[in-house]
């Protein structure tokens, strides 16, 4: 008896950390696909390059295109955000792991001075969970 609680035991452990592995090779697919996706976008050239050098300005500063690329781009990955946040409130994947999410995340963010307004337009359409946590990290992204 003991040695099948055991078994069980060592089986529920397997399959936990099978399901952390997959969850994890999930969102960081999710990620290379939207990382590789913003490049097909028809933008300004050189518009991720200074998105990425944080030398973006305001909004109205951008052709409407380039706004619009990087505002799907923002929206997606919140997209990405959630999903890791749902697979960390359910235990799928632990606190160090979802760190880096949450920094992640932060640091997005933090590229360019008009994308806090992109998170507090876009919030509606994501969980309150995910929102919460978001802006609990995320000093930039409270609203008031």
């Amino acid at each position: 008896m003991v040695l099948g609680l055991v078994f069980v035991g060592l089986e529920l452990r397997h399959a936990n950390n099978l399901a952390r592995a997959d969850a994890l090779n999930s969102i960081n697919a999710l990620y290379l696909e939207l990382g590789n996706g913003k490049y097909e976008a028809p933008v300004s050239t050189g518009l991720w390059a200074a998105y990425y050098a944080g030398e973006l300005e305001g909004k109205e500063s951008l052709p409407p295109e380039d706004y619009q690329a990087i505002e799907n781009y923002i929206s997606s990955f919140m997209t990405v955000f959630e999903s890791a946040w749902q697979y960390h409130s359910r235990g799928i994947i632990g606190d160090e792991e979802f760190d880096g999410y949450l920094r992640g995340l932060c640091y997005e963010f933090s590229l360019a001075p008009f994308l806090p307004e992109v998170w507090r337009t876009l919030r509606h359409a994501y969980s309150a969970g995910a929102i919460a946590e978001g802006e609990r990290a995320c000093a930039t992204l409270t609203t008031d």
